[in-house]
């Protein structure tokens, strides 16, 4: 996965993060802009299990206010 473009949200500030998972393709927005899109290339990863949150450095907190997990409509199958 590249680095989200653009500068670090302000701290203590409320935002809206979509993560939108669509096959092996993967997009981040914040506050309704994209600031990463990848494609994950490993064959072996499994389509189906658990999602969860984690996050890096001693310091480092995060603050959920409300998770929800939408359906998609199956994504066309290629032959």
């Amino acid at each position: 996965m590249k680095k989200a473009d653009g500068p670090n949200p302000p701290a203590n500030d409320w935002m809206t993060v979509e993560i939108i998972a669509r096959g092996n393709v993967f997009t981040v927005k914040i506050n309704g802009k994209i600031v990463t899109e990848f494609t994950d290339e490993d064959e072996k990863r499994p389509t189906k299990g658990y999602s969860g949150f984690h996050v890096n450095g001693k310091k480092a907190a995060v603050q959920i206010r409300k998770a929800e997990v939408l359906p998609f409509s199956p994504l066309p199958t290629t032959k």
